[in-house]
This record gives C-alpha cells, structure tokens and sequence, in this order.
C-alpha cells in the first residue's frame, strides 16, 4: 500500500504542480506519446517533455516508463491520475464561477432602503434590471431611515437607497434625484390662506412624521424660519409617511411629505408645490469606500444611474 503524506505546515507554492504540468501529465497519460499530447496540447514535444519531467522531480516519482514506444503510466501515475483530474475541473469549474459572476449571470447583492421609497422608488429601479439579469439574486433590507447607515456598517447590506444627510469620509455616494417637499390635502379641507408657501403652512394644522425622520430636520428648519411670530400648529406626529398621507386622506389636516410619495398613488389628495423656497431632499445610492463590490452590485449602480427619474 502506497500512502501520499502531505506536510500542511511545509507546503509551499513551489511544491505544487502547475497548471501546463498537470494537463501535460493528463494528456502523456491518455495518448502515450509525447508527439500526441503536443499535438493536442499546441506545444512543441520537447516542451511537453519538460512539462513531464519536471512534474515527476516535483513529486519525487517516476510517472511513465520509457521502455517501449509507448509511454506506460507507473503505479505512482496511476495513483496520481483521479487527484490531477478533481484539481483540474475544479479549476475549471472556478473559471467558469468566475466568469458567470462577470457576465451576471450568477451573484448576489443586498439593498437596504426606506419603506417609503420601496414603496414608491424600488420598483422603478429594478424593473429593467431584473429583465435584463434575471440570475441575480436581490435581497431587499427594508430599514428606518436612522437605521440605513448601520446595514452597512454591520454588513447587512451592500448598498443603500435614501437620504445621506452629509458627507461622510468613509462613504461613496451616487446621486438619483431631487425630491421636493410639498404640502397634501384633502379636497374637502378648510385649508387657511393658499398652501403655497413655508410661512402659509404656520397656519395650518399640521400632519408630520417623528423629528429625528429623514425630511423632519428640513421641515423644522423652514418652520423655525417663521414660527418666532407665529406658532405652528403640529397636531399629529407619526412614524411613517404612510401613515402621514393616511392621516390626510381622512381629512385631518395638512401633511407635509415627498413628491415621491405621493406622486403615483394620490389622485384624491391636493398636491401643493412650496416655492418660497423649494426644498428638496436628494435621494442617493451609496455604499462604504472601502469594501469592494461585486459585479452585480456595480452594474446595479449603473443601471441606477442611466434612469431619468
């Protein structure tokens, strides 16, 4: 019984067949000629010959005896046969990985992004990239907006869809769009004074989400602007702009919410541009500087980007 001992702690690079040498062996073993396995192979014999021989020093055997005119494979070449064969397709089938995940036509990638914009923006996003690279698998973290940062930082996600509140050293960012603030109501709602300007919205009754939400600090700066000579009039604070525009829909009062939100799905609402000034919130995709993406991940970014939203 022959028994193959491998030093883990010893093996180095220069231990270990190379590629040319393990399919020169392969071929030799199939063909029996030097002559057939050049052939086959594209190389000159003398090139295979040094293939063999230095792949039988490496290993320390003898691998095929050169008695007759044909190559006969030794017990150890025998022996060798099945591992040289698994390493090679293995190889192989890691080329073939490789270029897979290149091509997109495997990979992974995880998108952590507001309710709010899942709702309203993702859709839009994925549409046509899905069409286009079906094998892709997305996984879709839905995250509060405080909580957007963290999915990255913990490794969550590997992209991010929202409002990046400042630059950040550690953070790359890709503009989509600008999306303004603007006042919704009911038809039906006494609204005091025309709903078109910052100072106007003072005198309403107020629907907004929590401070500390993504467009609250926008909101409360604008207001703060005014509210030293006339108070607003906040009447309901809540989580979710969903539940703003639920809110207003009943005809509670005014919200105050992106265009995005309510674009698409508020043919019931008045929807009020404010002008005195505009304010918009930049919606971006952005992922840590320092952590290379994959193709999928890259190409979505692309894809993003050729969109007109």
């Amino acid at each position: 019984e022959i028994i193959m001992q491998i030093d883990k702690k010893n093996l180095l690079l220069k231990d270990l067949p190379s590629i040319r040498q393990m399919l020169a062996f392969i071929k030799v073993y199939e063909y029996g000629h030097m002559s057939a396995a050049a052939d086959e192979l594209s190389l000159t014999q003398p090139a295979v010959t040094v293939l063999i021989k230095e792949l039988e020093q490496k290993l320390n055997v003898q691998l095929f005896d050169r008695a007759t005119r044909t190559l006969k494979p030794t017990q150890s070449a025998d022996l060798i046969l099945p591992y040289i064969k698994r390493s090679l397709a293995e190889l192989n089938e890691l080329n073939t990985v490789i270029k897979d995940l290149n091509d997109l036509k495997t990979g992974s990638m995880s998108i952590a992004i507001t309710p709010n914009s899942s709702q309203n923006l993702l859709t839009k996003l994925l549409t046509g990239f899905v069409e286009k690279y079906p094998e892709i698998k997305i996984h879709i973290l839905e995250s509060e907006p405080l909580e957007l940062m963290s999915t990255l930082l913990n490794g969550k996600s590997d992209l991010c869809i929202g409002i990046l509140e400042k630059e950040l050293p550690f953070i790359q960012a890709h503009s989509m769009m600008q999306d303004a603030i603007v006042a919704i109501y009911h038809p039906d709602y006494p609204v005091i004074s025309p709903c078109a300007s910052w100072e106007h919205m003072l005198l309403q009754n107020l629907i907004l989400t929590h401070r500390g939400y993504g467009i609250r600090h926008k909101i409360d700066q604008q207001l703060d602007l005014y509210s030293s000579t006339i108070p607003s009039k906040i009447v309901q604070e809540v989580s979710l702009i969903n539940t703003v525009i639920s809110l207003v829909q009943a005809g509670l009062g005014v919200g105050l919410v992106p265009l995005t939100s309510v674009a698409d799905r508020a043919s019931n609402l008045i929807i009020q541009e404010l002008n005195h000034p505009k304010i918009t919130r930049e919606i971006s995709l952005f992922h840590l500087k320092d952590k290379s993406l994959n193709p999928a991940t890259r190409e979505f970014i692309k894809h993003c980007q050729s969109l007109t939203l």
